[in-house]
């Protein structure tokens, strides 16, 4: 770099992880997560050997929305200089749980939210090959995709 890092200043863009899961040891601070409050908060660094879970845009889909992906970033702490004005590396280092490509990824059954009268509602997304889904997320990032990638089906499903 030919510049230094400034307090606030993003090291990784907010994003959700495409798979089923992601097994993180992050590293050191600045990781934080998106609250449905809508706001950023830090993730507490509670051990340095702990793992950060993250569940994916594929679990979420699997599970019908009942478990969310996890929205994400990491910045550069208020705190990150040292005396000298310099900022600590940050290395992390990430496991990304996918399914097979050829699986096809369907609502389990159980997550279908019931109406009133007991009965299960429609799942909200169509059953989609895991490769399918992780290709899709992956254009819809390249070709920059600007509308809101919490939402619903958003980033590139393209199947709702």
């Amino acid at each position: 770099l030919d510049r230094e890092l400034l307090p606030g200043q993003l090291r990784a863009s907010a994003h959700t992880d495409y798979g089923a899961i992601t097994i993180l040891r992050a590293g050191g601070p600045g990781l934080q997560i998106f609250t449905r409050g809508g706001e950023w908060i830090d993730v507490p660094q509670v051990a340095e050997s702990a793992f950060v879970i993250n569940l994916g845009d594929l679990m979420s889909r699997w599970t019908d929305g009942r478990w969310l992906s996890t929205p994400h970033r990491v910045v550069v702490p208020a705190d990150a200089q040292d005396a000298q004005g310099a900022v600590a590396a940050r290395q992390a280092i990430a496991y990304f749980h996918n399914m097979d490509m050829d699986a096809v990824i369907e609502t389990v059954p159980t997550c279908l939210a019931t109406g009133p009268d007991g009965a299960r509602k429609a799942p909200r997304y169509k059953p989609i090959k895991a490769g399918d889904h992780l290709m899709a997320k992956h254009e819809a990032a390249t070709r920059g995709y600007r509308g809101n990638i919490y939402a619903d089906g958003a980033g590139g499903d393209g199947d709702q």
